[in-house]
């Protein structure tokens, strides 16, 4: 069961990117989220709890629509 919603997603995917295109931005987004985030909590502590749901929200978004989903 738990096969089927990767299998749903590389399927719909792949008319937008190809699997190695996909996976590279999957390892730079982890990575750059990880720096992003560290910096963002270093730089604004507590404000950073707040802000980084917002500003992840915003992106997701933008992303969306630039895909037309």
């Amino acid at each position: 069961m738990m096969g089927i919603t990767p299998g749903i997603f590389f399927a719909r995917t792949a008319v937008h990117y190809s699997a190695r295109d996909l996976f590279f931005r999957e390892n730079n987004g982890f990575i750059i989220g990880l720096v992003g985030g560290t910096l963002l909590f270093l730089l604004t502590g507590q404000a950073a709890l707040w802000l980084a749901p917002l500003l992840v929200s915003v992106v997701v978004s933008v992303q969306t629509r630039r895909l037309g989903a």
